[in-house]
């Protein structure tokens, strides 16, 4: 919801939160996080857990903006709850149990129009969500350049936190600059530049191969990556 939403003004508030029970014969779930990059590497990813009875899930995010510039940040929370009798040492057939765990992440997002559009048009109070930037003046060369985006996040994921290590899912701490530019209503080009600062592969260690890793833990490194987006 908005509490205060004034042309291109607002202040937005959020939250939820929901039970699972996954209603599969073995009670598999999996948690895993897609990377920042275009990649189809899960490399936090706590693979197939079993006998998980039910999970708790909360979020809360906050939002602001103020004419061009705009932030967001938000806080995920999980809960694994794994059979009664289930430890770390627990087995069902051969399968070591994971136990119980606690899955956890947040990110602060900021954003400043170069040409002046504000996010707070594009904000839909019935679904408490943002759309994406309206040009003021779409691309034509002329005298038109489309709208244009500075943009910067910072993000943290743990899921390392459960009773068996075997299914811990890794962590990570990261942070990204870029720039937006959208040329019309439906078409935009992305350019990132993501910094890690440290990188815990987990049980997805399987992965290191693909990422060059040398053991389990890694950080300092960079990629850039650039694309173009169309929606209707």
């Amino acid at each position: 919801m908005a509490p205060w939403l004034k042309n291109d003004e607002l202040i937005h508030i959020g939250g939820s939160a929901a039970f699972r029970a996954p209603a599969t014969q073995n009670r598999s779930v999996s948690y895993r996080i897609a990377p920042t990059a275009i990649n189809q590497t899960f490399y936090l990813n706590t693979g197939a857990m079993l006998d998980i009875q039910n999970s708790q899930f909360a979020n809360a995010d906050i939002a602001g903006v103020y004419g061009p510039f705009s932030m967001k940040a938000e806080y995920n929370a999980t809960w694994i709850n794994s059979n009664d009798s289930a430890t770390s040492g627990h087995e069902l057939g051969k399968e070591l149990l994971p136990g119980n765990g606690f899955f956890q992440g947040a990110h602060v997002d900021m954003a400043y129009s170069l040409t002046g559009e504000s996010r707070a048009t594009g904000y839909d109070p019935a679904q408490g969500v943002f759309r994406r930037i309206k040009p003021n003046q779409n691309l034509n060369f002329d005298d038109g350049w489309g709208a244009w985006e500075l943009k910067s996040r910072f993000m943290w994921v743990d899921m390392n936190q459960i009773d068996n290590q075997l299914y811990a899912g890794g962590s990570q701490v990261a942070s990204t600059i870029g720039l937006n530019w959208y040329f019309n209503n439906y078409a935009r080009m992305m350019l990132d530049w993501t910094h890690v600062y440290s990188l815990d592969v987990g049980r997805a260690g399987i992965n290191r191969q693909v990422l060059n890793v040398p053991g389990n833990t890694t950080g300092d490194w960079d990629y850039v990556q650039a694309r173009i987006s169309l929606a209707f």
